[in-house]
């Protein structure tokens, strides 16, 4: 015997649609600033874009931990 699933309003999910959006925007803003200063302070070679190939998994990692928090963040209020 399974129990009903709680349905959902539609302004959570709404407003975990606009924190997915925010997530990603801030995430990637975030990731590509640690990045950046990462690649400075590890002294990354910039030789055929290694600066910029760190950079890029630096915010892509950030990304993946922002994005979720931020849109359980925002459905659950």
């Amino acid at each position: 015997m399974q129990l009903a699933p709680k349905k959902l309003s539609i302004s959570a999910i709404l407003f975990g649609i606009l924190g997915g959006i925010i997530g990603i925007g801030a995430g990637l803003f975030l990731g590509f600033a640690l990045g950046a200063a990462l690649a400075a302070a590890l002294h990354v070679p910039s030789r055929e874009g290694e600066a910029g190939y760190f950079t890029v998994a630096i915010a892509l990692i950030v990304t993946c931990i922002v994005t979720p928090v931020s849109t359980i963040r925002f459905a659950t209020n």
